[in-house]
């Protein structure tokens, strides 16, 4: 097993259900590992029906960054891949991004496009310093290439990098910025991040 699938997953218990249904033909020869955060909704009704899906439940509400740490220290593959609940898989490219880490030992994730809602395209991003600010800001293309960062929602990271740089910092509780801090310390760190 190359790969723990990490989804996070709070309330919506339905909207979880109709994806993973989805999801799972993807998951094929991967670790699924569901962290329930928010101690009073049952994943009763997920591992009926998935019986194979190891359920992490904390006990109490941790945010995303929480959450998505306590499915990290659980995964036991060399690369985890994270995928919020509300998220649709077409395909599973994620598998295939796992030739990128072949190719570049500095490589830390590689960050998969998203299609929102209104037909957009996202997931590539970038980057700089200004007017004593970090600004941030949509790539001008979606072509495979350098990103700032790799978007937490549906990204894949080698996880002996992850847990080197601490994770996702639960100072941004209960979410947001926590992705884009951690490519920031996987740049100054060395390493490289794929879109």
């Amino acid at each position: 097993m190359n790969i723990s699938v990490v989804i996070p997953a709070y309330k919506k218990t339905d909207q979880l259900l109709n994806n993973l249904e989805q999801n799972m033909p993807f998951f094929d020869g991967c670790e699924v590992i569901v962290v329930n955060d928010d101690p009073e909704t049952s994943m009763l009704p997920v591992k009926e029906k998935f019986p194979t899906i190891i359920i992490v439940k904390n006990t109490k509400n941790l945010g995303f960054a929480g959450a998505v740490n306590a499915g990290i220290q659980a995964a036991t593959a060399r690369h985890v891949f994270l995928l919020n609940s509300d998220v649709v898989l077409h395909d599973k490219s994620f598998q295939t991004a796992l030739q990128h880490f072949k190719k570049d030992t500095a490589l830390f994730a590689v960050g998969c496009a998203q299609q929102e809602k209104d037909g957009a395209t996202v997931g590539k991003n970038t980057i700089c310093w200004e007017d004593g600010f970090v600004q941030h800001s949509k790539a001008s293309n979606m072509k495979t290439g350098i990103t700032a960062w790799a978007e937490g929602g549906a990204s894949l990271f080698d996880k002996a990098k992850l847990i080197e740089l601490g994770m996702f910092n639960d100072i941004y509780s209960p979410f947001y910025w926590e992705d884009t801090d951690l490519g920031y310390r996987a740049w100054k760190h060395g390493y490289t991040i794929l879109f």
